[in-house]
């Protein structure tokens, strides 16, 4: 059986005033009667049947020389995006985050677009023996990379140059075809250091072998569970963006290096799974979990007074969003 839905029966209706035929003309190409399959059609486009057969939606998508796959996956895109406007809608301080813009986009619009990219995802998983997401496995890849070279304090004109190196890298890695020979020379340039680049094949390697791990033990999840998983995933997004942006300003005004953007924000992240775990709860153990995290990105190489002004600014925003839920 397939549930009937608003969004089923305007999709059937535009299928077949595309093909620009009436629903006495659709009935005759089902096999219908004439009389009988008209006022078939007719129930089934106002929604009285409110169950049909899959073979029903078939049928009338076949009659009207309509693609079956881009019938469902267009009715899927509809009915993904109303659950996702549903779940933005619950966003606290909506309008506040529908002006802010990072990089010519509204945070909303980002959330938005990160949400029907993870939807995607999740919906649509590949099989175990697949290829991994190249792209989020370069963009891990390039966050540690860019972590290493700060720890060794590399001069910013030499970055590119490792980056480069690491996208050859990382393409030889993802080929499954026999590679040639190693050919370093091409990066040698001077000031390059090369024991860097047994770092940075260490890095892509290491990261590729456990994203192969994690789709190995993937299983794909119910429909019930890929919507509280979308859902998790907005509100997170909705606080992440939120906290991020209040970082990305403080660093802007404390004139810090761009290229140490991405680690300040993934240390504002893990601040905040720390409020979320322990903000309430247990203020000992967060004041604990909050000074370790410290630690260990201090000696990543970020400066404690620079790392103590982003925790009160996640801090802060932390307790906005906490304030504007309960006043909700």
């Amino acid at each position: 059986m397939f549930k009937f839905s608003k969004e089923l029966a305007n999709l059937l209706q535009k299928i077949r005033r595309q093909a620009n035929l009436s629903q006495a003309e659709l009935a005759q190409r089902m096999g219908l009667r004439l009389k009988s399959g008209r006022s078939f059609i007719a129930q089934l486009e106002s929604g009285k049947i409110k169950n049909p057969t899959l073979n029903t939606i078939i049928s009338y998508i076949n009659a009207c020389g309509g693609n079956r796959m881009a019938f469902f996956s267009e009715l899927d895109r509809i009915l993904s995006k109303q659950e996702q406007a549903k779940v933005l809608s619950e966003i606290p301080d909506k309008d506040s985050i529908s002006s802010k813009r990072v990089n010519g986009k509204t945070i909303l619009e980002k959330i938005e677009q990160d949400a029907s990219l993870f939807a995607n995802k999740i919906k649509y998983q590949k099989k175990p023996d697949e290829m991994i997401d190249k792209a989020m496995v370069r963009d891990k890849i390039e966050r540690k990379v860019l972590m290493l070279l700060s720890n060794h304090r590399t001069d910013k004109s030499l970055i590119p140059i490792y980056l480069d190196y690491t996208y050859y890298i990382l393409e030889r890695a993802l080929n499954p075809d026999p590679n040639p020979s190693l050919d370093e020379k091409p990066w040698l340039k001077s000031g390059i250091k090369k024991v860097l680049f047994g770092a940075i094949s260490h890095i892509v390697y290491n990261t590729i072998k456990t994203e192969k791990k994690k789709l190995a033990r993937r299983k794909i999840p119910s429909s019930e569970k890929q919507q509280k998983m979308v859902q998790g995933f907005i509100k997170y997004r909705a606080a992440i963006e939120q906290i991020e942006f209040r970082v990305h300003t403080l660093l802007n005004e404390l004139a810090v290096a761009p290229i140490l953007y991405l680690a300040y924000k993934d240390y504002a992240r893990a601040c905040y799974k720390a409020l979320k775990q322990y903000y309430n709860k247990d203020e000992s153990l967060l004041k604990q979990k909050l000074k370790e995290i410290m630690v260990t990105w201090q000696q990543s190489g970020l400066d404690e007074t620079v790392m103590q002004r982003v925790q009160n600014a996640v801090i802060e925003v932390y307790k906005e969003l906490l304030f504007k839920r309960t006043v909700k």
